[in-house]
């Protein structure tokens, strides 16, 4: 015979608090091979389907449920004590002894008994507020798996209720095998093939264990016990220093997922093992998010490596990589995930003295990501990851974040100085620029920012203006020092003077959007022409700005050879009288038309 310590299971949580009250069995119990003591005779033989006793079980079985806990399933052996026990109350009243025996292969972990509500009532009266807080955590524990129930009637009319629980025990030990030393037979079974016993059982602490062929089975004074196996998990534990190193005695069996990969809790943390990544340990903190995403064989996976310090923007912080992501534990309290991929692979390379602790969840929409940093936003894409920071995050939440016209960034940030002082940072829908001429604006993507782009961007023709803005199949937006057209002729840049004569003769709603590019010339003092829907704005050196409408003249002048003839360029704008007789001046000769489209160029 040997004394044992009676686990004290910690019930769920039950209208805001813990339980921890094993029922009516707090004291040390004997187990004696198969045999009750001092059972009293069997005066009633229960009946395991009878309506009370399915009625009590099942009620028992809706309330488990409810937290999330296995059914028990119906014992004959117990359901035989529970019984006796009844007839016990019966004849001495309801103070008895609390129940300290068990029967091989059962392990009795808590009892609850009633005198007086009937069956129906009595698994509500044991779990409400008032009631004895260890008949609920008797029946709110995790690992019993059978129950016995007792419902008897005495004479004067009193209904006795008993509930016994516990779980299925059989020994350790290889039978076949037998060692020097006896085997504990205290210990619960792990459902692993210890082999024969190696040693004696060790107390340390409020911990008892015992060596066997193939590991280590611990039990605690609470009633957890584990097996701890002498394979890459158990190696890890006793280079951590073991039960009496820092991350105490096992809590739970090892388990593992497919490719062997496998992991054991402990008392202060847990054990990873990967053959791709070997044996880490995961403590507490880091732990209960990583059991959170399903733990080794959820979405995290594996541990990649050890828990890492660093002091970061924002303060100091722990982190530790997994297969499937890093999970980041700040000193603020910003606990966070940041799954494996782009953005995890920006921030390593960055590090957290440079973006500082992620501040929210990881977001995706299609193929882009994005999550936010002490010092900004690291979004991604296929093309790999990128920082958003300083004013372009509000910029860029402004206009819908992720979820807006912008999406996630697809180049660094970048900038120019004095004199166009002014930054730009390419995203999925466009380029988003601020600058100090004009504020924040964006270039969609497309044949007017190719234009743009092209010409050098701020470079060429300064910062964007204006928004891009389309109507009656034309688009145009501002720049510094030009506009940028879009319409089924083509994409096409208007600027200086021309851009100024166009503004003056009525913009896109009189001259509409430009047919080609600005062509320039070297002869006659050099100069520029662009074709417009309404006409052709010349500027040169020798004639000034200058808009002349299609017609008879600017066809006669093109035909000669435009401004390589001896006429030069447009000096003047051009005049018409009622009679359909215009004139128009040029650098070396005057023009006139009649009305039946005739041209004659006089030299001045």
């Amino acid at each position: 015979m040997s004394t044992i310590f009676v686990r004290t299971p910690v019930a769920l949580s039950r209208r805001g608090r813990l339980t921890s009250a094993v029922a009516m069995l707090a004291t040390a119990a004997a187990v004696i091979a198969g045999v009750l003591t001092a059972q009293p005779a069997a005066a009633a033989t229960p009946e395991s389907t009878s309506a009370p006793v399915l009625r009590v079980l099942a009620d028992v079985n809706t309330l488990r449920r409810g937290l999330g806990l296995t059914e028990l399933k119906s014992n004959d052996t117990m359901m035989a004590i529970a019984t006796n026990r009844n007839l016990e109350r019966a004849k001495t009243g309801t103070s008895i002894r609390p129940f300290t025996s068990n029967i091989s292969p059962y392990w009795i972990s808590g009892e609850a008994s009633s005198a007086g509500p009937n069956d129906s009532e009595v698994v509500h009266a044991w779990s409400v507020d008032g009631q004895d807080d260890s008949a609920y955590a008797a029946m709110t524990q995790r690992a019993i798996t059978h129950a016995g129930i007792g419902v008897t009637t005495a004479t004067d009319g009193t209904t006795y209720i008993t509930l016994l629980v516990g779980y299925f025990r059989p020994t350790y030990g290889d039978s076949t095998s037998p060692g020097q030393y006896a085997v504990d037979r205290d210990f619960i079974p792990t459902g692993r093939m210890t082999g024969y016993e190696t040693s004696v059982t060790t107390d340390w602490g409020l911990v008892r264990y015992q060596e066997f062929q193939n590991g280590t089975v611990y039990g605690h004074r609470s009633g957890v016990f584990a097996f701890v196996g002498k394979n890459t998990i158990g190696t890890a534990y006793q280079r951590a220093g073991g039960v009496r190193g820092p991350l105490g005695p096992p809590t739970q069996e090892q388990i593992c997922g497919p490719g062997w990969r496998c992991a054991q809790d402990f008392e202060a943390g847990a054990v990873s093992s990967s053959p791709q990544f070997g044996e880490h340990i995961v403590w507490d903190q880091i732990r209960g998010w990583w059991a959170y995403y399903g733990g080794v064989t959820g979405a995290l996976g594996p541990a990649v490596g050890d828990l890492n310090y660093s002091s970061g923007v924002g303060g100091v912080g722990w982190w530790q990589r997994f297969e499937g992501g890093a999970v980041v534990i700040s000193a603020a309290g910003l606990n966070q995930v940041i799954p494996a991929g782009p953005s995890l692979d920006f921030w390593l390379s960055r590090g957290p003295a440079a973006l500082g602790w992620p501040t929210g969840p990881r977001d995706c929409v299609a193929s882009s990501c994005a999550q936010s940093f002490t010092s900004g936003v690291v979004g991604s894409t296929v093309y790999g990851a990128q920082l958003i920071s300083g004013g372009f995050v509000t910029e860029w939440n402004d206009r819908g974040g992720l979820n807006g016209s912008l999406g996630a960034p697809v180049s660094a940030l970048r900038g120019s100085g004095a004199p166009d002082v002014g930054y730009a940072q390419s995203f999925v829908g466009g380029i988003l620029t601020v600058s100090a001429a004009y504020g924040a604006v964006v270039v969609p993507w497309g044949a007017g920012q190719q234009v743009w782009s092209a010409a050098g961007e701020q470079k060429g023709f300064g910062w964007p203006s204006t928004e891009r803005s389309c109507a009656s199949g034309v688009c145009q937006q501002g720049f510094g020092s030009a506009i940028v057209f879009e319409s089924k002729s083509g994409a096409f840049a208007t600027y200086g003077g021309i851009a100024a004569v166009w503004r003056q003769q009525g913009g896109l709603n009189v001259l509409g959007a430009p047919l080609a590019g600005t062509r320039y010339s070297t002869v006659n003092g050099g100069g520029f022409a662009q074709h417009f829907d309404g006409g052709v704005i010349t500027h040169s050196n020798g004639g000034g700005a200058q808009f002349t409408p299609y017609g008879a003249i600017i066809g006669a002048w093109y035909r000669y050879g435009a401004e390589a003839t001896w006429m030069g360029w447009p000096a003047g704008a051009q005049s018409c009288d009622p009679s359909g007789t215009c004139t128009q001046r040029f650098q070396f000769a005057t023009a006139r038309s009649d009305a039946n489209g005739g041209v004659a160029f006089t030299r001045s």
